[in-house]
C-alpha cells in the first residue's frame, strides 16, 4: 500500500476494454478517477444512471483518447501512516490531505481534520502546508521528475495556489 498523495501512489493503470469501443488499443493522458469507472459500465451495458451518483462516463474518452471528460482529478490521505503502532496518537492528532490534479498542476493542502465519524469534516482554519508542484511538460516518462520542488510559497506562483485552494475548497465544502 502507498500512502501518500504523491503521484506515485495516486497515478494507477486504468484498461479498459469494450465492445463499442471507437478506438482500440490506445493511450489517453486524460485525468480520471477511480469512481468514474462506475459511470462508465453503466452507460456501457445502457443502464441508467442516478443523479446523485459521482464520477463521470469515460465512454467519451474510449471512443476520443484526445477528449477529456473532468478538469481534475481529487485525492484525500492522512498525513501519518496510522497503522504504525509505535506512535502513541490518535487518529485524530493528524492532518488530512487534499490533493488536486489538474493537467498543469498538483496541489496539496495539509489542514485539521475533525475525525468525528457523526460528521468528518476538515477545518479550513488551520491549515499546516500546502504543496504545488508544476506538471507542465510532464510526459509521463518519469513519476519523479515532476515532483521535486514545492513552488507554493513561490510568488511567481501566488495565483495559482490561491485558484487551486478555491477549486480545492469548493469541491470537498461541495
Amino acid at each position: 500500500m502507498q500512502c501518500t498523495n504523491f503521484e506515485l501512489a495516486t497515478h494507477v493503470p486504468l484498461i479498459i476494454s469494450a465492445p463499442t469501443q471507437a478506438k482500440r488499443n490506445t493511450k489517453s493522458k486524460a485525468l480520471v478517477e477511480l469512481l468514474d469507472i462506475f459511470p462508465t459500465l453503466l452507460e456501457l451495458t445502457g443502464l441508467p444512471t442516478a443523479p446523485e451518483l459521482e464520477g463521470t462516463s469515460l465512454v467519451p474518452i474510449l471512443n476520443d483518447p484526445t477528449r477529456s471528460v473532468n478538469d481534475f482529478a481529487m485525492s484525500q490521505y492522512p498525513r501519518a501512516q496510522v497503522c504504525n503502532k509505535k506512535r502513541n496518537k490518535r487518529l485524530q492528532d493528524f492532518p488530512m490531505g487534499y490533493t488536486i490534479r489538474t493537467l498543469e498542476f498538483r496541489y496539496t493542502e495539509w489542514l485539521k481534520f475533525n475525525y468525528s465519524l457523526a460528521a468528518p469534516h476538515p477545518i479550513w482554519t488551520k491549515t499546516y502546508g500546502r504543496e504545488l508542484y508544476a506538471h507542465s511538460g510532464d510526459d509521463e516518462s518519469s513519476m519523479d521528475d515532476f515532483e521535486n520542488e514545492n513552488l507554493a510559497l513561490n510568488s511567481d506562483y501566488a495565483d495559482t495556489v490561491q485558484k487551486m485552494h478555491g477549486l480545492l475548497h469548493s469541491i470537498v465544502s461541495g
